[in-house]
């Protein structure tokens, strides 16, 4: 039993990335740590309780409270340091702690993520791509919202969509329903053609790769639009995340609403047209 626990740490993988944020290291800290402002750059809500033994809790999907991570927290060094769990593997109780490092720096902060424990064997490989996407648009969001509108409330709508991964070019890209220039790096502008024809103007926040975008958008005033494509319950769907810190949600969704339907009747016609 301990020679298969040792050569299972032995046998890991960790996701590790850093950036910079304009922004002192106590305000990073609160943006991180405090449930009312995870929920303006991370998770649809969430709960948190400081300190050691305390607990950061993020829902995703607000439709499906069951969709959460219960995060306890192990070490906690307020602006400096957190150590925190997190269960999500694909057997159901292995750990993968979180590592968060605040260091002051240039007149910001040096951010730094260690997320470990992921087993090397590939039955973890899509749990380990997951997080890792995950892991680099939600910096990249909390970069956003510490720089430019911390302390403003979030409004979020998400929908879903039965998407298949070959079928990710049809959904964006250069000749996608959403069309964007490929080879655009994080923080350049971009204009966005939009389904029905219409477009918006914005600049890229997390690059496009094949699996994940994300733009800010002048229609939005400033809000994100995110497509990723995730496997949930084993199925593949792709997520659109609209948010917004202007539009409130009925203003949001009366935007956004129309490109969701145009995109699930354009693949609904798709697969229609499918020989198979």
């Amino acid at each position: 039993m301990q020679n298969n626990l040792a050569q299972n740490v032995m046998n890991t993988r960790e996701i590790h990335q850093a950036l910079f944020i304009d922004a002192p290291p106590e305000v990073v800290w609160e943006a991180f740590t405090d449930a009312k402002h995870i929920q303006n750059w991370f998770a649809a809500a969430a709960a948190s309780q400081p300190g050691v033994d305390g607990f950061i809790d993020l829902i995703w999907d607000r439709s499906k409270p069951n969709s959460g991570q219960h995060c306890v927290i192990t070490e906690w060094q307020p602006a400096q340091r957190l150590v925190m769990s997190w269960r999500d593997a694909p057997d159901g109780e292995h750990p993968l702690p979180i590592e968060v490092v605040l260091q002051a720096k240039d007149g910001g902060t040096l951010f730094t993520l260690t997320h470990s424990g992921f087993l090397s064997d590939a039955s973890w490989d899509e749990e380990f791509d997951s997080h890792g996407r995950g892991w680099t648009y939600e910096l990249k969001s909390l970069r956003y919202y510490v720089e430019n509108l911390f302390g403003h409330t979030r409004t979020i709508v998400l929908q879903r969509l039965p998407l298949n991964p070959e079928d990710w070019r049809q959904l964006v890209g250069p000749n996608g329903a959403f069309q964007i220039e490929s080879g655009l790096s994080d923080r350049r502008n971009c204009v966005l053609g939009l389904p029905g024809g219409a477009s918006s103007g914005g600049f890229v926040l997390n690059e496009l790769t094949q699996k994940d975008v994300a733009v800010v958008l002048d229609v939005l005033r400033g809000g994100v639009l995110r497509l990723t494509f995730e496997t949930f319950a084993g199925e593949p769907e792709v997520w659109f995340w609209t948010s917004s810190w202007v539009l409130d949600e009925t203003a949001l969704r009366a935007i956004v609403e129309p490109w969701y339907q145009e995109v699930k009747s354009a693949l609904l016609h798709a697969s229609a047209d499918d020989p198979q």
